[in-house]
């Protein structure tokens, strides 16, 4: 398996379940079919949507922030012979399939048996946690000037330091 950047494999799962919400509220509502969204569906809408808020600004508090630098200064160092992705992960399967069929099952029964709106609500509510991260990930690794990377096991994290930026010129960095 090739080390992947940790931003990278976050918006992965970002995509992977907004995919899920968008074929989950599809399958839905072709089996079951969608109710009408009544008066009192609008407040419930926009009480999730400020939860949602709330919870993306949690995510970027300096408490969280501090515990999640402390967690990723503790990462070792990359190494040598370890196989790194290019970073066309993202652009090349931006959807990880496993996931996707995983949470869609698992989303998909209570949409049927239970709430029809299940599959539209829950995956954007665990969105918010992996894109938060995705963030706060992106804002260290820019402050630090290395790289973060995702092992075999996802608790197994590892640094590289960044590689300099090419020159607006085409020059080589000096």
């Amino acid at each position: 398996m090739r080390m992947e950047r940790y931003v990278s494999w976050q918006l992965r799962t970002v995509f992977t379940m907004l995919a899920v919400a968008v074929v989950g509220t599809a399958v839905t509502a072709a089996v079951r079919g969608l109710p009408p969204v009544s008066a009192g569906g609008g407040m419930f809408v926009a009480v999730v949507v400020a939860l949602q808020v709330l919870r993306l600004l949690r995510l970027l508090l300096p408490v969280r922030q501090s515990w999640l630098v402390r967690k990723l200064d503790d990462a070792a160092a990359l190494p040598d012979k370890s196989p790194v992705d290019d970073g066309s992960a993202l652009r090349r399967r931006p959807v990880l399939p496993d996931m996707f069929l995983s949470f869609l099952v698992i989303f998909l029964a209570p949409a049927l048996l239970w709430w029809p709106w299940w599959c539209a609500v829950v995956p954007f509510w665990l969105t918010v946690d992996w894109l938060g991260e995705a963030v706060l990930i992106a804002l260290w690794e820019r402050r630090s000037g290395k790289n973060l990377w995702r092992g075999k096991n996802s608790a197994d994290l590892y640094v590289t330091p960044r590689p300099p930026t090419p020159a607006a010129t085409d020059a080589p960095p000096t």
